[in-house]
């Protein structure tokens, strides 16, 4: 499922090579590099003259003097258009492309203008956006139904449009009004805009669209959600063109997921939407209405990615959001905004930002490109990771005639690969970056390359290695599960009530960096067995991270990073919501278990998570234990829930797991099982010790805490504020409990030295017995670690007869005890 899409269109006007649109809107992934003395870009022309280049999510192509097109890299889609599924280092060309006029690059498809005007497309096809009138992928070029006499095509997301003597057709995906007839009916075919004529040129945004009018005027719509449509509003989205307020004089259009810029026939740069990553310029520039980028003149080309924004002036590449700068010469001290060269770039006229690469063409017909490399994006051969260091792609310019390469294989993949992910939770280790050191420096996206029974669990955390280990406990071949933990900062908790504000910014921060990683690493995957299944598991901070790039994902309307991708386990989700089909362990019924996760409580949660897990129902599962202020804080009290003992004992609480007919499980060993069924296995139930299926199992002297929501609501409001606890079958007057306002008590103890067997923990109130917990003492060692329950009074209102506790092997049975555990 493709979750990046990636644009660039580019037109020819005369001799001069101008970039129309580049779409790019994840996170531009550098590492650190001595750019300055880096040899100029320009270069003897010894090979194929690049006229464009176009970068896409994890593939590039370019348009050449001769009229072919070749592209490299990814190739999951068929997006190299040379009929074959493997990828390739290298440029190959695309098939029955010899006369193309102009190009334009999409996240899993392409298109090109050829001959007198017809449009073919090769790639993804998912929302029709060939324009064919299928919904099939393609790895070879195919018609645009009834499209003759076309200038300039643009792709988007899910959608392209074309210009036909200075009128507009679009098809595709509509969304959100990309295809802009005034409704939200998709189209395989190209359909007319109404009402929009004597256009100059197009661009294509994630999800939005814009043209440039004969007055050099521009209008746009589609996605609006942060201004990027330039008419002041914001939160919202436009199915019909509008006016872009305030800005004249449009020479070029670059188009991004949450900003857009123009260049003007004098030569300045005006960028709207939203800056929260610099593409407007210095902080103080705040959109959505268009405004001037200050300290640039004479722009002769432009790009916008999610997180870049650069120009060509002077023939030199100036960039001056916050992933570039500390790659730009003078970028140590000049002020965040300020447009800054980067160092190789001389000799530069077109450019294109890529999902987490960049690629622009040179005065001597060659092509540059930096940035991300693990698909071979960079076309020089490799998958070698040189961040901003721009290295030329093989066979175009001085890199001579370089014969075609043959394809590459991808890696042998049997059916029985699989992959588990992880996402480590808050200070979990390593601990061995600060997060400024990621935000200069992304990295590998992962800790280490391992499988099997024996893989290394360094970057897991204890609870999702946990949950890995019960995957290969589930498999009968764990040989061939491979294991990936995501490196990012994962940064401490900061209990400092006073320092609240600065944790949730720094915490977004280091969210923001997971969810690229996670990205990155999806796509990596991908590009080693396209067919292998992947699941996927975060907790806490970890759990953010997977939110933020399901987020990503839906507002970008495609599925390519997640397209593999059978399940996802969070644990304790920091963005919790209540009554959610997600919910499992039976918590979610309870009352006190309907609360809100801090992120959400924070207003920091992604609202794209919840829209991508009701558009992909059954994919994702929850698990929240009932009193864990991170995920269930009914009352948002973020300050308390930073602090919450809670939190950090799901390794020693069961809940009802769905995977094995809701028996109790330990939480690790049921977000495995709830995995591996995913992966086609019947999961088998385990029983180590601590919960059977109807009892809790302990050793006198462990300490015990029960949780117990609404008594008040079960009992009445004649109750007093504290309930008492006795121990029996000896009774043991553990002392009285204090009840909250809102319901709920806390019975935390020892257990009696009492003899191994059968016993129940009695609750009751001054109008006596609310109800009876089961308890199974045992002389068996257990670990010496707190044991918790959470069970609501309802639940407990009626004595229960305890049973035999299974044995270490047998699940038993459910019982009359189905809701005492909930998470």
């Amino acid at each position: 499922m493709g979750w990046g899409r990636w644009w660039v269109n580019l037109v020819n006007r005369g001799s001069a090579v101008i970039v129309v649109t580049v779409l790019a809107w994840s996170a531009a992934v550098f590492a650190p590099a001595a750019l300055v003395g880096l040899a100029s870009a320009q270069a003897v022309d010894a090979g194929r003259v690049a006229m464009q280049v176009g970068a896409g999510a994890n593939y590039t192509c370019a348009r050449s003097l001769d009229g072919e097109v070749r592209c490299w890299g990814d190739n999951y889609f068929g997006q190299l258009g040379n009929g074959l599924s493997g990828g390739s280092l290298s440029p190959v060309k695309v098939v029955e492309i010899d006369s193309a006029t102009q190009l334009s690059v999409g996240s899993g498809s392409a298109c090109a203008v050829v001959g007198q005007g017809a449009v073919r497309c090769w790639g993804e096809n998912t929302s029709g956006q060939l324009g064919n009138g299928l919904t099939t992928n393609s790895p070879v070029p195919v018609g645009v139904v009834g499209l003759n006499g076309v200038s300039q095509v643009a792709v988007g997301a899910g959608n392209a449009c074309a210009l036909v003597s200075g009128d507009v057709w679009c098809w595709g995906d509509n969304s959100i009004g990309q295809l802009a007839t005034g409704g939200q009916v998709s189209s395989p075919v190209p359909l007319k805009v109404p009402g929009l004529s004597g256009v100059r040129s197009i661009a294509a945004g994630a999800t939005h669209m814009c043209a440039v009018l004969a007055d050099r005027t521009a209008k746009c719509w589609g996605n609006n959600l942060q201004g990027q449509v330039g008419d002041g509003a914001k939160h919202t989205f436009r199915t019909s063109p509008t006016p872009v307020s305030g800005l004249s004089g449009v020479a070029e259009l670059s188009l991004g997921e949450i900003a857009s810029c123009a260049t003007t026939t004098s030569g300045d740069v005006i960028c709207w939407g939203d800056n929260s990553y610099g593409q407007l310029g210095p902080e103080s520039n705040v959109g959505p209405l268009p405004i001037r980028v200050n300290g640039i003149g004479g722009a002769t080309a432009i790009a916008v990615g999610k997180n870049a924004a650069c120009a060509v002036t002077g023939g030199v590449v100036h960039c001056w959001d916050k992933d570039h700068y500390p790659f730009l010469v003078g970028g140590d001290t000049a002020e965040l905004g300020t447009p800054l060269p980067l160092a190789g770039t001389a000799g530069t006229n077109t450019l294109s930002a890529g999902r987490s690469h960049t690629c622009g063409t040179t005065q001597a017909g060659g092509v540059l490109c930096w940035g991300a490399n693990f698909q071979g994006q960079l076309g020089d051969g490799s998958t070698e990771f040189l961040g901003g260091v721009p290295v030329r792609t093989i066979g175009y310019g001085a890199d001579g005639n370089v014969p075609d390469p043959e394809p590459e294989d991808p890696p042998s993949c049997s059916d029985s690969v699989r992959y588990f992910v992880g996402v480590r939770g808050s200070e979990e280790q390593p601990q061995d970056r600060f997060l400024e050191q990621y935000e200069s420096t992304m990295g590998e996206s992962a800790y280490h390359e391992t499988s099997g029974p024996n893989a290394n669990l360094e970057g897991l955390g204890g609870l999702v290695a946990g949950a890995f280990q019960s995957v290969i406990h589930q498999l009968s071949d764990p040989r061939d599960l491979r294991l990936r933990a995501i490196a990012y900062p994962a940064i401490p908790v900061n209990k400092n009530p006073f320092e609240l504000q600065v944790y949730l910014d720094r915490y977004q921060r280091s969210v923001d960096i997971g969810a690229e990683q996670l990205r990155r690493q999806l796509d990596t995957i991908r590009g080693e067995c396209p067919e292998a299944p992947i699941v996927l598991a975060g907790y806490s901070q970890g759990a953010d991270v997977i939110n933020q790039a399901m987020g990503m994902a839906q507002r970008e309307n495609s599925n390519l990073s997640f397209r593999n991708v059978k399940k996802i386990v969070v644990l304790a989700d920091p963005s919790h919501q209540p009554d959610r089909l997600e919910n499992v362990g039976g918590g979610y019924r309870l009352a006190a278990g309907n609360g809100w996760g801090m992120s959400a409580n924070a207003g920091i949660a992604d609202p794209g998570a919840i829209a991508f897990k009701d558009a992909n129902p059954n994919v994702v599962s929850s698990i929240c234990i009932v009193g864990d202020g991170i995920c269930d804080n009914p009352v948002g009290l973020i300050g308390d829930a930073l602090g919450n003992g809670v939190h950090t004992t799901y390794g020693r609480t069961s809940i009802k797991c769905p995977a094995v007919d809701d028996l109790w499980q330990f939480v690790p060993d049921c977000a495995g099982q709830i995995l591996a069924q995913s992966l086609g296995v019947d999961p088998v139930a385990r029983s180590r010790g601590g919960v059977s299926p109807a009892q809790v199992v302990v050793n006198a002297g462990n300490q015990l805490v029960v949780r117990i929501v609404d008594v008040i609501a079960a009992v009445g409001d004649g109750v007093s504020r504290w309930v008492r606890g006795f121990f029996h079958s000896d009774p043991v007057d553990l002392g009285e409990f204090p009840l909250s306002e809102n319901g709920t008590a806390v019975v935390e103890f020892e257990v009696p030295d009492v003899p191994s067997g059968e016993h129940t923990l009695e609750i009751t109130g001054p109008d006596g017995l609310i109800g009876q917990v089961p308890i199974y003492v045992t002389d068996e060692p257990l670990e010496d670690e707190p044991q918790y329950v959470f069970a609501s009074a309802e639940e407990l209102s009626a004595p229960v007869t305890p049973e035999e506790p299974s044995g270490p092997e047998d699940t038993g049975s459910a019982g009359g005890w189905g809701e005492l555990f909930g998470s």
